[in-house]
């Protein structure tokens, strides 16, 4: 059957069908490197990447915030948590990361430790077991971790030592040994190692601030009580708002007696973070304190 006059002029030919499926596939092209482009500028990579490097973790998980989930992603995100030490949301999308294909030691290490401080010894081991860089610094890391909650501090103290003699940057491991010597009640050496932090140009703003806050703490317990709270008003001056450094404060000056200003400091916490449970419970209990 011929077509009608009428329905051959309204049937395109070869050639215009040919040029609109030039002219669709072109738009569409255009359209995705658009869609990819917003979403490579949505989600930087990149950046995300150094914020890591930098320990930022928190300005990570805002720049990964609108990135897909995929396993990279994912791995990223439980370095992230795992940095901020929140140990469910690391375990979760350390996880995931795993059960996609990623099972390198970047992943294996955070998700070991993450378990570690959940206590899951039994699922921790078989983690830590798959690690290929059974000599690196991380591993030595994460084992010494496990002695540090078993308890067994002088094994954690020796794990710590190789882990620092791998490592180019080790004031981490060095902030790390420095607390388990003061749960040794080697005070002394303890503070000097956070002096050797304190004193390095390459070290975080956020650790020093740590390892003044620490360093009081250690201070305190030796009775050092003017020292300490010197330290913690560095720490402060740091760090405005830091609410550690105030709840050591509070402890520090009700051990000497001075509780209106210890319960001022908590109400500072307060008006800082309302539900902070360490600030309501000393402050319940200075209630009577005028």
């Amino acid at each position: 059957m011929r077509n009608s006059p009428v329905l051959a002029r309204s049937l395109p030919s070869k050639k215009s069908l040919g040029a609109a499926s030039h002219a669709w596939l072109a738009g569409s092209l255009l359209g995705c490197a658009a869609l990819v482009q917003a979403t490579q500028a949505a989600c930087p990579p990149d950046k995300a990447a150094k914020l890591l490097k930098q320990g930022l973790y928190e300005k990570a998980l805002a720049a990964l915030k609108a990135c897909p989930a995929d396993p990279a992603v994912h791995k990223a995100r439980g370095i992230a948590h795992h940095g901020l030490f929140q140990a469910d949301s690391a375990i979760h999308h350390l996880r995931l990361a795993h059960d996609a294909g990623l099972k390198d030691d970047g992943v294996l290490l955070p998700l070991a430790e993450s378990l570690l401080w959940k206590k899951d010894f039994r699922a921790a081991t078989q983690v830590a077991d798959a690690v290929e860089a059974k000599e690196g610094a991380g591993y030595f890391k994460v084992m010494a971790r496990k002695h540090e909650i078993l308890g067994e501090l002088g094994q954690a103290v020796a794990l710590y030592d190789k882990a620092i003699a791998l490592e180019k940057l080790p004031y981490g491991t060095w902030e790390r040994k420095a607390m388990v010597l003061s749960w040794m009640k080697k005070f002394d050496e303890s503070i000097a190692l956070y002096d050797g932090i304190l004193k390095e140009k390459v070290v975080s703003e956020g650790l020093k601030v740590r390892c003044l806050i620490r360093k009081a703490e250690v201070m305190s317990w030796k009775n050092e009580f003017a020292p300490a709270l010197a330290e913690l008003d560095k720490a402060l001056a740091r760090d405005r708002k830091n609410l550690e450094a105030r709840l050591v404060k509070g402890r520090i000056l009700e051990w000497k007696g001075e509780y209106k200003p210890a319960k001022a400091l908590y109400g500072e916490i307060l008006a800082l973070a309302p539900y902070n449970e360490q600030a309501k419970l000393r402050l319940e209990k200075l209630s009577w304190v005028e």
